[in-house]
């Protein structure tokens, strides 16, 4: 349901790390230690008739680190998005999300989904079928994630630690810099 790009960021480091991209965005702080380093940027729709959205949205794979590519049962193949996607891959890693599990998937349509993906180069084997809906009232409700939450609970620690995994990257990559640095110094 995002209308424009949103981008979610830890109060206290702001998301000036987003360049441009910042100025296009909703701003969203938000205080979960878990998430402090990272930002996390939600996109419209890539089908939406609403081109700018196209454009924000790979703006914002420009910067990703972690792409999360939702689709559901009704619309879960669009050929233009996997060749967008496709540019983007190096250097990132995706999951994909097979949204609405609530109201039901037909495991057909989860292989077509794999099949699709394969047969445009991207990598399949980290797709969940989940429901947002579900995963969300539970949430509200403060109650663990319930069956209908579907693979849920599997993708949030998945992302969490595919960030994590990301933020270990640029830390050794600031120090291997900063070593490189002091030997040319030297």
């Amino acid at each position: 349901t995002t209308q424009r790009l949103t981008v979610y960021f830890h109060r206290e480091v702001g998301a000036a790390a987003l360049g441009a991209l910042e100025a296009e965005a909703v701003l969203r702080p938000h205080e979960r230690e878990t998430l402090r380093e990272k930002a996390i940027v939600d996109a419209p729709d890539f089908d939406s008739s609403v081109l700018e959205n196209h454009e924000n949205l790979f703006r914002a794979l420009e910067v990703a680190d972690l792409v999360l590519c939702v689709v559901t049962p009704e619309k879960y193949i669009s050929r233009e998005l996997f060749r967008g996607l496709e540019r983007y891959r190096d250097g990132r890693s995706f999951v994909y999300v097979m949204n609405k599990a609530d109201l039901g998937v037909d495991p057909a349509v989860i292989e077509d989904f794999r099949r699709a993906l394969v047969e445009d180069g991207l990598p399949s084997e980290r797709v969940f079928v989940m429901s947002a809906r579900a995963a969300f009232e539970d949430q509200q409700k403060g109650r663990a994630h319930g069956q209908e939450a579907g693979d849920f609970p599997a993708m949030m620690a998945l992302i969490e630690k595919e960030l994590d995994r990301v933020q270990i990257r640029e830390i050794k990559s600031h120090n291997l810099v900063e070593r490189v640095e002091r030997l040319v110094a030297r």
